[in-house]
């Protein structure tokens, strides 16, 4: 496949990330040996079951979380400078977003902390299908559409990589088929998406790579020829 010479935008080398549920108790890996390679403009998915690894290594992508054994490097750097951060755009499975603000105001304040000015608020919301939503406080929103909010701060500053941890997840099928198509559109403007999720029959048509862990190893990768 000729996607697979291009350099890598995320490469995992055999990586490991081990936790202990108490200080007494033997290190336990949540990821095992764990090599994947993302070129730039790809779309991979880490599919698998609660527990199974896939949240950790996003989190080791997006530099929340250091591996105890091997390399992720970022753009061919382990050690990413500060200022690649501007071209990573995270959204966890769970979005914390402060209940008191407003959507909109969720929307300005990330602009005006990431130099950004002044946002165009129903476009930047009618592209994650929330408009209409920009008066309605984040406290009273849902699971899904904390998430789709969490996902419009990101792409504020048009991330050359996405990491999008269960995007589908807290959807119900309408929401699903919108985030898909928004998966699409981002994949043809050469954005890079690394994602997880539980189930695949969406994003098969979307993706370049579907890799399927269990207890932290890789027990299936699949290449999609495109």
């Amino acid at each position: 496949m000729q996607g697979e010479r291009r350099e890598p935008v995320v490469e995992f080398v055999a990586v490991t990330r081990s936790y202990r549920l108490t200080p007494w108790t033997l290190a336990r890996p949540a990821l095992e040996r764990f090599s994947l390679r993302v070129a730039a403009g790809q779309m991979v998915a880490i599919l698998g079951a609660n527990g199974s690894g896939k949240s950790t290594a996003l989190r080791i992508a997006a530099g929340l979380l250091r591996p105890t054994a091997g390399t992720c490097r970022l753009w061919g750097s382990e050690r990413p400078d500060p200022t690649m951060n501007r071209k990573i755009g995270y959204v966890p499975d769970v979005c914390d977003l402060p209940g008191f603000l407003t959507v909109g105001e969720v929307l300005s304040v990330a602009a005006r902390l990431g130099g950004l000015g002044r946002v165009a608020e129903p476009d930047a919301l009618m592209r994650v299908g929330l408009e209409g939503k920009a008066g309605h406080p984040v406290a009273g929103l849902s699971r899904g559409q904390a998430q789709r909010l969490g996902l419009a701060v990101a792409l504020l500053r048009a991330p050359e990589l996405l990491i999008l941890d269960e995007p589908l997840s807290p959807l119900d099928d309408e929401g699903a088929a919108r985030m898909v198509a928004l998966l699409a559109e981002l994949r043809a403007s050469g954005c890079t998406v690394l994602l997880t999720a539980h189930r695949s029959p969406e994003l098969t048509p979307l993706c370049d790579r579907m890799v399927w862990l269990a207890d932290g190893r890789v027990v299936e990768e699949r290449t999609l020829q495109r």
